[in-house]
């Protein structure tokens, strides 16, 4: 049924073989659960920097958009922004805040940091604390396959064990499953299932 087709991103994802992921316009209730995590001067003004080939820019974009929120659009998150660009909320992978932590370059306007794409560490998470005026840092999961994020952790200030992914948003189920298909017993290796 392409009733519900909204877009189609290729992604190599972890097999380095692309395929065509459907984005389906079920997808807006990513948005919709993510807006409510937070308040609206936090999406006063988001950078869109990652590029409309990749699933994360629908969040850049739509996100602050849906509560009334600008965009700046930028080549990607390592640009620098003019003193008039004054972003409130930054979305990316964690290589990059590192660069922009160290390099004190994250702008003072920005109230909330998205990371998603890579493991965030915890020593990341206080880096990017303690050389910004961030208030919140935000561990996002999700492969395109989930439709954007499916998942959301809010990372303290004082973190000292890496971040967790998080608990399901927009009515996604999480299930770790074993070799054979079935539900891991608590502290059992399995595959997580979206």
């Amino acid at each position: 049924n392409n009733i519900d087709l909204a877009c189609i991103f290729y992604t190599s994802g972890s097999t380095g073989r692309p395929k065509g992921v459907v984005l389906r316009h079920t997808a807006s209730a990513v948005i919709e659960s993510l807006a409510e995590t937070f308040r609206p001067e936090d999406l006063a003004c988001s950078a869109a920097t990652t590029s409309i080939c990749f699933d994360p820019s629908i969040l850049e974009i739509f996100l602050p958009l849906s509560v009334g929120g600008t965009v700046v659009l930028k080549r990607d998150l390592l640009e620098p922004f003019a003193p008039t660009e004054t972003p409130t909320w930054l979305n990316g992978v964690p290589a990059a805040f590192a660069l922009l932590a160290q390099a004190r370059r994250i702008p003072d306007s920005v109230r909330v940091i998205s990371v998603g794409g890579e493991k965030l560490t915890a020593t990341l998470a206080r880096e990017i604390y303690a050389r910004s005026s961030v208030q919140a840092v935000r561990n996002h999961y999700g492969p395109t396959e989930a439709s954007i994020c499916a998942t959301i952790a809010h990372v303290p200030r004082d973190v000292r064990a890496d971040p967790p992914i998080g608990k399901a948003i927009a009515g996604a189920r999480l299930y770790v499953l074993d070799q054979d298909g079935k539900p891991a017993s608590r502290g059992e290796m399995g595959e997580l299932f979206i």
